[in-house]
């Protein structure tokens, strides 16, 4: 797969040595890391994840989120390749250092998964597919109510309950739906017995793993077979404007993140 990809796609961004990276015009980037061509799904983890991963366990929140055009290998960096270890992706790897971790014996670990599409939300772990609603506390904590949470007790129980959400997403919620149509969020989280305050509440931290939809036809550049069928996708005009209004505005909250 590696030598035919290689046929068919070419390096638009070369990767240097430099901190800094400039385009034509005056505008500098600070990247924490750069990963060229030659870089392995095991680099992609460590760059990205690990550290999050460690946190995880400490009682820290994480979020990783993958984004590109469809056929640039998103959900291969989240998922990989069950059957060959060394193309295991984000989600399996942060499985097996999470319960390798000395804290996991003292933590309830348990995991939630959903998709986004036409800015509503479904519980890919419901095989009713119920759409499910998104409350507000009264500390002002947004909460999807509902939504289905699996408590799982090892790495394979984990993968598993994720194989069986993304099996149901593929099955399609409409006529015109493709996977890449909708947003898919992975939750982890972590109840950690041993991490508690005085009055005895336990503390809770989350890692979620989020793979953003596709806005977009397939680029030239892409691998024929896939560029073929991500074009042949019958997706409305509604559909493609819903999903472009969703990537504008998560755009819009990560820069007032990171103000």
């Amino acid at each position: 797969m590696q030598r035919r990809v290689s046929e068919w796609l070419s390096v638009c961004v070369p990767v240097r040595t430099h901190t800094h990276t400039q385009s034509h015009k005056p505008h500098i980037i600070d990247l924490d890391a750069v990963l060229n061509e030659e870089a392995s799904q095991r680099d992609v983890y460590e760059s990205t994840t690990k550290s999050l991963v460690e946190y995880l366990m400490q009682g820290y929140n994480g979020c990783v989120i993958v984004y590109g055009s469809p056929g640039s290998g998103k959900t291969h960096t989240m998922q990989g390749c069950s059957v060959s270890a060394k193309h295991r992706g984000i989600i399996s790897r942060a499985a097996e250092d999470i319960f390798a971790s000395p804290k996991a014996s003292h933590c309830k670990i348990s995991v939630s998964f959903y998709h986004i599409f036409n800015e509503k939300i479904y519980d890919l772990l419901d095989p009713k597919r119920s759409e499910v609603i998104w409350v507000r506390d009264f500390e002002e904590v947004v909460r999807l109510d509902g939504l289905t949470e699996v408590e799982v007790n090892s790495p394979q129980d984990l993968l598993q309950v994720h194989r069986r959400g993304s099996a149901l997403r593929h099955t399609g919620i409409s006529k015109g739906d493709f996977p890449s149509r909708s947003h898919k969020v992975f939750n982890i989280v972590v109840i950690n017995t041993m991490l508690q305050s005085r009055e005895g509440v336990l503390t809770a931290s989350k890692l979620t793993l989020v793979d953003l939809a596709s806005s977009g036809k397939c680029r030239s550049s892409a691998v024929p077979d896939v560029r073929r069928t991500l074009n042949a996708t019958n997706v409305n005009p509604k559909e493609t404007r819903m999903l472009k209004r969703s990537l504008t505005i998560f755009g819009n909250v990560i820069f007032a993140l990171g103000s």
